[in-house]
Formats: C-alpha cells, sequence, structure tokens
C-alpha cells in the first residue's frame, strides 16, 4: 500500500489520508474482496481496520464519524499491509509492509525506544529466541548501538548508515539473538544497549537495559 504523505512527502496532520493499492487478480475464482491491517509506531502486533470490496483498491483513512475509523493521532507513524480474499473464500499472501504514513514528527530526535520481548529466553530457536530493539527516528540519520555487559565490557555493536534500516525516518527494528562479535550464545543476565543517534542538529545518546535468561 501507498498513502498520501508517503507520495506528498510530508505529514498528514489531520489524521485523514488515502491508502491505495494494486489490484489483485484470481483467474480461477475471481477477487472478492481486500483485508486492510495497521500497525502503529514500534508496536509490532497488527490489527485489521477495515473489509472492503474487490471493486475497490482505495481506503480513506480518518474520514468517518464511525468509532472504528477516527482521524489518526498526531504525531504517529501507520503502517499497512492488505490481503486479498477470492470468491471461494481463500486468502492471498499480505502484501510487503508499506513506508510509514507519518501524521507529524516527533520533537525529540528519537523516541519510543524499547525491546520485545524483555527478557528474552535464547534457548528458543529462531525468531522466538531474538529480542527485536525498537525506536523512532524522526529524522534519516546514522546510528551506532552499542551492547555492552553489566562489567562494561563490549559485545555487540551494530553500525548503520542514515536512510537503511536503523537508521531510517519512522520506526526501526533491530533484531538480536542473544550473540556475540563472535557468534557465541552469551551468558544469562543483563545487558546495556548504547543507542547513539548522529541526526543534523545534534548527537543524542539513550541507554536500554536488556535481560537475557537461559
Amino acid at each position: 500500500p501507498v498513502s498520501d504523505p508517503e507520495k506528498a512527502g510530508r505529514p498528514a496532520e489531520s489524521g485523514i489520508f488515502t491508502i491505495e493499492w494494486s489490484p489483485s487478480a484470481d483467474d480461477e475464482s475471481g477477487v472478492r474482496a481486500y483485508e486492510i491491517q495497521e500497525r502503529i509506531d514500534t508496536n509490532p502486533v497488527w490489527k485489521t481496520i477495515r473489509l472492503v470490496s474487490a471493486h475497490r483498491n482505495t481506503f480513506q483513512v480518518g474520514n468517518s464519524d464511525l468509532p472504528s475509523n477516527p482521524p489518526r493521532e498526531r504525531g504517529r507513524f501507520y503502517y499497512y499491509r492488505v490481503r486479498a480474499q477470492n470468491f471461494a473464500g481463500g486468502w492471498g499472501e499480505w502484501s510487503p509492509e508499506s513506508a510509514p504514513a507519518v501524521t507529524g514528527l516527533p520533537a525529540e530526535v528519537i523516541t519510543a525506544v524499547s525491546n520485545y520481548p524483555n527478557p528474552v529466553d535464547t534457548r528458543k530457536g529462531g525468531k522466538e529466541g531474538e529480542t527485536n530493539i525498537v525506536y523512532i527516528l524522526n529524522q534519516d540519520a546514522e546510528v551506532e548501538i552499542v551492547l555492552y555487559d553489566l562489567l562494561g565490557y563490549e559485545v555487540r555493536r551494530w553500525s548503520f548508515v542514515a536512510g537503511q534500516e536503523g537508521g531510517k525516518k519512522g520506526a526501526n527494528k533491530i533484531p538480536w539473538g542473544g550473540t556475540n562479535e563472535a557468534n557465541q550464545k552469551v551468558a544469562k543476565g543483563g545487558y546495556i544497549a548504547q543507542i547513539r543517534v548522529k541526526a543534523r542538529e545534534k548527537t543524542v545518546t539513550v541507554i536500554r537495559k536488556i535481560g537475557v535468561i537461559h
């Protein structure tokens, strides 16, 4: 999906904007409907906001008296994905996540710093054994994340250029699987993530505590 704020390159401060997507096709059963989902900022949870007829491939967010579609809150980043249903009742794959539909930029360079899950159980395999370091940037910026143990020894380091995942305007998510630079599992306990953002006007550093259990 593509939103008005993305196309215009400026925030929709009214909280009302349109998203559109390319039509789907099903040669056997035909396309019956689209399901639209939304997530906000660094929240990983997707929420279904509307089912629309397959005759439409646009939806106006926030332009409704219905409680389920109020104008979106200012200063947030909204993300969308869409999937199609055919007349046989089958669902297609979810579309790629949209770029953020911005309703206004936070005043601070970096906000909403968190990680989930916390603590993380690294005994679990795959994604379940990872924690995701998340934050919002109000501009593209160079970012460096350094992870320390509680004795102050460096465990892991990431560097991101402005504009790439980790250094892009909007929500950023960096997964960590509980390993050090040598790809060895770290000991259980507490760790400190130091996130340093080099923005246009200043450099900002924030700290986040991360727990690891085995």
